[in-house]
């Protein structure tokens, strides 16, 4: 019986996870470019955005979600989700979604550069910080 509530907690929370991760391939090219002639509300490094994140969450999120902002830092992953949306993630998990036509910046960024990246903070996600509506800077 408890092995089965287990299996289907692990379940239901892979579930969440993949839904949560696929929440970025709802961004359209329109959302980006609209995201992209607004003004930045703050300049700030991954780590330093993580940091004010994992202090309170709360206050951070008052801060930054829904504001446009430019994070750099240094790339430690780069990829696509299930729904084929492509992805970077810098140091200090700020995961960054990008719309298939910002995929062609791609060719100037690596894993261990460092980059900077505009986009929305939609908040924290599963231990990350999440922005929207990117583009390579």
């Amino acid at each position: 019986m408890l092995t089965d509530v287990k299996k289907h907690s692990l379940s239901l929370l892979a579930l969440v996870i993949l839904a949560l991760l696929a929440v970025g391939s709802m961004d359209s090219e329109e959302d980006t470019k609209i995201t992209q002639s607004k003004t930045v509300s703050f300049r700030v490094t991954s780590n330093g955005l993580s940091r004010e994140y994992e202090a309170n969450e709360v206050v951070a999120d008052n801060k930054y979600k829904g504001k446009v902002i430019i994070v750099s830092g240094i790339v430690r992953s780069i990829g696509k989700d299930i729904m084929d949306q492509a992805y970077v993630v810098l140091e200090s998990d700020v995961h960054c979604s990008f719309t298939v036509e910002q995929q062609s910046s791609f060719d100037r960024i690596a894993k261990g550069k460092t980059v900077s990246i505009k986009g929305e903070v939609s908040g924290l996600t599963i231990g990350s910080v999440m922005l929207m509506k990117c583009s390579i800077q």
